[in-house]
């Protein structure tokens, strides 16, 4: 009995671990069966979020030749570099690469879609406006036009008298041209050298001299403005060029449109005062060879005055 019993037991066992193992089999049959569907649900969903861009592109196209078609049309009676229609014009370009930009691959997604048709619209838009700021710049050109012709003949009644005029307003200007130019009073140039304890001596020397003292005067002017006024100077040695030392304060300047050399610089101030004397000092840094110097000073873009000196 008690072996009945045991065998009884055992078939009882394989009986259950079967039923567990074709449970799982059958749960796992279950989950992949509803995989699969929803892969394929997936996939089928995919496929219908993908549009073609074919008509996009023809869209585009359609688009970018009327607006090319039409700035043919226009070319030519416009002014090409009105601020207004390079900013549409542009801003065409732009939304042209754009959609191009979305539509490069041949099918793409539902939103990429969306927003390329939204793309071709906002080019539709900027085409027209493109067009119409034309047609609005060629009515003003028209209207101009008419009222070029009008002003012209009554510019051509008034000719005589604006020649007349001019004729005076011309001479008037020259002439007050000619009284505000600055002219030197007197002009001197001094050697100087330095002795011991500081004191600054007059001498012509040229192996003594370590630099030059210019002091002028300007004539009366009641015509010129006063004020501050750049003043150039030229030191010009027995062989005629110009002295000129960067390190000591030499450069450039504008000459009757040319650059010009000086040796050089200082600022005065202007105030009309007779007899008022402008002092500038020039340091070399090295002997002067003997000759004849010539000193020019210049101010407004003039020679105002030079005076020759001689170096022993």
């Amino acid at each position: 009995m008690g072996d009945n019993s045991e065998i009884t037991n055992n078939k009882k066992s394989r009986r259950t671990f079967l039923l567990v193992i074709v449970f799982i089999l059958l749960a796992c049959n279950l989950f992949l069966l509803y995989k699969f569907f929803e892969d394929k649900k997936q996939i089928t969903v995919t496929k219908e979020e993908l549009f073609s861009t074919t008509e996009l592109k023809n869209q585009l196209e359609r688009q970018v030749k009327d607006y090319e078609i039409k700035t043919i049309e226009f070319k030519g009676k416009i002014n090409e570099k009105d601020a207004t229609l390079v900013a549409y014009r542009i801003e065409i370009e732009y939304q042209k690469a754009k959609i191009l930009e979305l539509i490069k691959s041949d099918k793409i997604s539902r939103s990429k879609y969306e927003k390329a048709i939204e793309e071709i619209e906002k080019l539709k838009y900027y085409s027209t406006k493109y067009q119409d700021q034309i047609e609005e710049l060629l009515l003003k050109n028209k209207e101009l036009s008419t009222e070029n012709v009008t002003l012209k003949k009554t510019i051509k009644k008034k000719n005589k008298n604006i020649d007349s005029l001019e004729d005076k307003t011309t001479h008037l200007t020259n002439k007050v041209s000619l009284g505000a130019k600055f002219s030197v009073g007197s002009l001197e140039v001094m050697g100087l050298m330095v002795k011991d304890g500081g004191r600054k001596k007059e001498t012509m020397k040229g192996s003594k001299i370590e630099g030059l003292r210019i002091t002028f005067t300007i004539n009366d002017n009641v015509i010129a403005d006063k004020g501050i006024y750049d003043v150039f100077i030229k030191i010009v040695n027995p062989k005629g060029e110009t002295l000129y030392l960067e390190g000591y304060g030499s450069g450039k300047f504008d000459f009757q449109g040319e650059q010009s050399l000086y040796t050089v610089k200082s600022t005065i101030e202007f105030r009309n005062e007779t007899g008022k004397i402008y002092s500038i000092y020039w340091s070399k840094g090295s002997n002067f060879e003997k000759g004849d110097y010539k000193a020019e000073i210049y101010t407004k873009g003039q020679l105002i005055g030079e005076q020759k000196f001689v170096i022993k």
